[in-house]
């Protein structure tokens, strides 16, 4: 049964015809290739990430060796992505976009926990501790002054004043980081829970762990968490954990501009998640349902006069830029809703499930008001990639001097190049490594753009406060020029990415399994498949990938 309000168009625009289409031209580039082309296997194409998790994994230690082994490392980890992007292609719409995105990404942020900074001794996690206050905090909080004032820039991250002092106490950085030798296992507890009965439940700030599942988990969560939830390196666009944390928390929590986080019960998160990951998959079902109407997402190019839709040139952006944030929108709420429903506790090892552990991927909208277009990338879109794009930065200007510093005006500027320089670079290794006939140029340029937008923005009012007009205007004009910037500059360069997107054929993928407006199944021609080369691939090039994704 189908519920289908608008009929969907004749076989010639059909999806079916446009996912056999890609799969041609999968078979044609395999076969055409001057180098070799292979589907992205498991568990060979994430060996860069693992072999970074167990460099993480390595016990605390002062060895000169272990810390000089993370350049090799890093070396062999750019290898193995630069290898994947350039050999691994899909003959599905999505994951081809993916295999590209995500070994940029993976090595950005190897990057980041390795070379610009040194993770197993700047990065702290917050954790609860339960009972026995009065002795076990003098305790963790020697090993906490350790782990906290190890330094925050690149580097080996360990003051030579610092040693000094833990030599005079007797403490290395093979000391435990927890309580008296943490005796009993069972102290330990998760980081960030709910306050319990218990009094005496206070937080500190966890580094690197001695026992191996403790360190386990605190490795695991470190290397998935990129926006810092609940770490020292916490973006700052994320609110302080609540106000119970923060009373018992020492060190404090480095300053924020926003409140604490208002925090909800479990039941009424799930409930929230819930409502939101409902509405989020309908939404999405729209767009790809909407899309199913215009030859634009399934055959590119397609001319504005083969679109049903009314300004089909401002419509077609629209759909796109709609359908990018529904879908990220509705895949972080069902991330949330699998970790709600999950036990707390698997091999020792803790799956954090608490709502501090998952605030909002997207921010408010009314930051585009108040900030304009710096307000849209810096505040009510995803921040996913934004550690790894601010510590690049500072460790460009580091060499530069204090002139460079983040506050200074040129520092800023060079901030703001560097992380859409990047994000450009992602975005654009995620258009290569598809087997369509995609354009990684514009997506690049698209995002490379945008610091000239946001400083002409800047300009503009720096300008119209000299001039003494912008204090003279209303807020509520003010607010409106913003939105109306915004909202033309997307307009300018919204094509750009856009119809990369489309000729990445990203569009033909189904982010639902059921459609409700189309009454169907949608997944039924993805598969997971054992590739060997067909008997000439070598032992390690080897295993499951993923078809029709």
């Amino acid at each position: 049964m189908t519920f289908a309000f608008w009929p969907i168009p004749d076989s010639s625009l059909n999806q079916t015809e446009a996912l056999a289409l890609l799969a041609t031209n999968h078979a044609l580039l395999v076969s055409s290739s001057a180098h070799k082309i292979t589907p992205f296997v498991y568990t060979f194409r994430l060996l860069g990430p693992l072999l970074l998790t167990f460099y993480l994994l390595i016990p605390p230690t002062t060895s000169r060796l272990v810390f000089c082994a993370r350049y090799p490392l890093f070396a062999f980890i750019v290898y193995l992505a630069t290898q994947a992007i350039w050999e691994c292609r899909s003959d599905g719409p999505a994951s081809g976009y993916l295999i590209g995105l995500t070994c940029a990404w993976s090595t950005l942020w190897g990057a980041t926990l390795v070379i610009f900074a040194d993770a197993r001794s700047e990065f702290k996690r917050i954790e609860r501790r339960a009972g026995g206050k009065a002795k076990d905090q003098r305790v963790a909080e020697d090993g906490i002054e350790e782990v906290f004032v190890s330094g925050q820039g690149g580097g080996d991250g360990v003051k030579q004043e610092l040693r000094r002092r833990n030599n005079e106490k007797g403490i290395t950085k093979s000391t435990p980081i927890t309580h008296s030798s943490q005796q009993a296992t069972s102290r330990q507890t998760s980081p960030l829970n709910a306050p319990s009965a218990d009094n005496s439940a206070y937080y500190v700030w966890q580094g690197l762990p001695s026992t191996f599942l403790h360190r386990l988990g605190w490795v695991l969560d470190l290397v998935s968490n990129s926006r810092g939830v609940g770490w020292n390196y916490q973006v700052p666009t994320l609110p302080p954990p609540p106000s119970y944390i923060l009373s018992t928390l020492r060190p404090p929590f480095p300053g924020s501009p926003l409140p604490p986080l208002n925090l909800p019960s479990r039941v009424s998160f799930f409930r929230s998640t819930l409502i939101a990951f409902a509405c989020g998959y309908l939404f999405c079902d729209t767009c790809k349902y909407l899309m199913l109407h215009d030859p634009y997402f399934l055959f590119p190019p397609a001319p504005p006069s083969s679109s049903p839709f009314p300004f089909p040139n401002f419509t077609r952006r629209a759909i796109s830029m709609a359908a990018t944030f529904g879908a990220l929108s509705c895949f972080s709420n069902a991330y949330r809703l699998i970790a709600c429903i999950l036990t707390p506790g698997i091999l020792g090892i803790r799956i954090h499930a608490d709502p501090l552990r998952f605030p909002a991927y997207f921010g408010s909208p009314a930051h585009i008001a108040t900030k304009g277009l710096a307000g849209l990338w810096g505040h009510s879109w995803h921040q996913i990639f934004r550690f790894g794009f601010d510590t690049t930065g500072d460790f460009l200007a580091k060499p530069l001097g204090a002139g460079w510093a983040r506050k200074t005006a040129k520092g800023g500027i060079l901030r703001l190049f560097t992380a859409f320089f990047l994000s450009g670079l992602l975005h654009a290794a995620g258009s290569y490594s598809t087997a369509s006939r995609s354009r990684p140029r514009i997506a690049f340029l698209f995002f490379a753009v945008q610091p000239l937008g946001i400083l002409a923005q800047r300009f503009a009012s720096s300008y119209l406060r000299r001039l003494g007009w912008r204090d003279r205007l209303p807020v509520w004009s003010r607010r409106a020029g913003n939105v109306a910037f915004v909202f033309a500059w997307c307009c300018a360069t919204g094509p750009l990415i856009a119809d990369d997107f489309t000729a990445s054929a990203v569009w033909l993928f189904e982010p639902m399994p059921y459609s409700v407006w189309r009454g169907e199944w949608t997944w039924h021609y993805k598969r997971v498949k054992w590739y060997d080369g067909e008997g000439t691939a070598r032992w390690w090039e080897r295993g499951y990938a993923m078809s029709g994704f």
